[in-house]
């Protein structure tokens, strides 16, 4: 028997009364939603934002935060950086966005904190002086280098300086981090309007010698650890098991209430080494409930596919129209020529992972790559969702203080893509549960309202007002299982 399948761009029923429960408990005191509809509506979002408390960030002159991160996404003017770091430029989101998370780099927290505070022990310190010193646009790699350097080695550490007496690195990081969930709960409508979602969140930043093997961490609630898990304190516990035994342990086993999803950051820069093969079943469905979505679109390009037109072959693939938005390299490993497309790891696409899930699934019995998709931005500049090509601001603080560096980053970066979550409103617990079932999709910045259902649709008929109901009635939606 063939299984049709359906898929339809029609737009929801809104309902003020919530005729039954929602298929998700609730696990924070709000307002129920004015507009809630059981058969779910789109909501688009960006859940990768990175704003001064990012060391990078930083260095490209960054200085919003958090609040304002979450200002712009609501559509609120922010500055940005000019050649000279000032704060001369501004923009503003030219569609405001229904969720975000501010997922700045966890590793240095307590280091920028402490270099950016006057009366800090270490403000004066020349790594400190080197974090804030102005420098022109494309001139800032040895400073970056000398930053992040102790966190893109296979044994990170924290900066020398931490371990001076009277410095404390750990309690000036965790200052950051209250102030990153302060700044999440005052965005948040809790109101019936249910307006905009704030997510708290953090990007674990794994660098070794230049592969991304990088995880946005995503909290379904206010309830957090009260501390983050970075590279440098999990880095023992292998990568990304580490980080996965330090969100197990502080957040879902810790019975507080906390929930999280991690996000393996677009694969592309992870020279083939962002999902390796599971040691065994436990391992690989540790994988599968920890991870069930992938960023397959931001900044830094594509991880769909990839085809090279010039060669005439693929990674992978056939298919010649995987050329979009491809970057030339494939790791950011120091002196690395971009690689040819025979030579190109595998599994920086998604497509491919996809495929090998499938054939480890044969093996093991239990598929580690059950992939669901999402967009973002990594915007450097706290401009979240800012992915209008037109009038575009940029994404690397001054690195991108005009149209003509825009184009000239050796990256040759993209404005980024958004998130969109097929959920029953605008809340925390509702777009999360989409991301956890994913129920999501990713554009790279367009719009498109996207819906797909598998399975025994032979009940289903095209044009009925039931439509939508009698196919999660009867089939799949995008993201589950057949």
């Amino acid at each position: 028997m063939r299984w049709p399948v359906i898929a339809t761009l029609a737009a929801l029923a809104v309902s003020g009364g919530h005729a039954a429960p929602p298929p998700w408990q609730r696990t924070e005191t709000r307002q129920p939603c004015t507009r809630f509809d059981l058969f779910r509506a789109p909501y688009f979002g960006d859940l990768h934002i990175h704003t001064r408390f990012s060391a990078d960030a930083y260095i490209f002159g960054t200085r919003v935060g958090p609040r304002d991160a979450y200002a712009f996404a609501t559509g609120t003017a922010i500055p940005f950086a000019d050649d000279d770091e000032l704060q001369t430029r501004s923009s503003r989101i030219d569609r405001p966005l229904d969720f975000a998370a501010v997922t700045d780099h966890s590793e240095f927290f307590g280091e920028v904190r402490l270099c950016d505070t006057s009366d800090s022990p270490v403000y004066d310190t020349q790594q400190c002086q080197l974090l804030r010193q102005a420098e022109a646009p494309g001139q800032q790699f040895p400073t970056t280098v000398a930053w992040l350097f102790p966190a893109g080695i296979p044994n990170p550490s924290h900066h020398q300086f931490c371990t001076e007496p009277g410095v404390d690195c750990g309690a000036a990081a965790v200052s950051v981090w209250q102030e990153m969930q302060g700044a999440a709960e005052e965005a948040y409508d809790r109101t019936a309007a249910c307006t905009f979602t704030s997510f708290v969140g953090y990007e674990y930043t794994a660098s070794p010698l230049g592969r991304h093997l990088h995880r946005n961490i995503i909290f379904r609630n206010e309830h957090v650890p009260p501390s983050v898990a970075s590279y440098i304190e999990t880095a023992a516990g292998g990568i990304p098991q580490g980080v996965w035994s330090a969100i197990e342990d502080a957040c879902l086993r810790a019975g507080t209430g906390c929930d999280a999803v991690i996000i393996p950051h677009n694969p592309n820069l992870s020279g083939g080494m962002q999902w390796t093969d599971p040691a065994d079943a436990t391992e690989a469905l540790r994988r599968q409930t920890l991870e069930p979505l992938v960023e397959i679109h931001q900044i830094k390009g594509n991880s769909e596919c990839r085809f090279d037109r010039l060669a005439r072959a693929g990674a992978g693939t056939a298919d010649e129209l995987c050329t979009f938005e491809q970057m030339k390299i494939a790791d950011q490993v120091p002196g690395e020529e971009p690689p040819a497309i025979d030579r190109y790891p595998l599994r920086n696409l998604v497509r491919n992972t996809l495929k090998d899930g499938l054939a480890l699934e044969e093996a093991l019995g239990v598929n580690p790559f059950r992939l669901g998709f999402v967009g973002s931005t990594d915007n450097h500049d706290g401009a979240a969702g800012s992915v209008a090509e037109t009038g575009w601001a940029g994404g690397q603080g001054n690195n991108d203080s005009s149209p003509i560096r825009q184009i000239g980053d050796e990256m040759r970066t993209n404005p980024g893509g958004l998130a969109v979550a097929w959920a029953e409103e605008n809340s925390r617990d509702a777009i999360f549960a989409a991301l956890r079932r994913r129920e999501t999709y990713a554009t790279s910045g367009t719009r498109p309202v996207v819906r797909f259902f598998g399975g025994d649709l032979s009940a289903v008929r095209c044009g009925s007002s039931s439509l939508v109901r009698d196919a999660y009635a009867s089939g799949t939606p995008m993201g589950g299982e057949l």
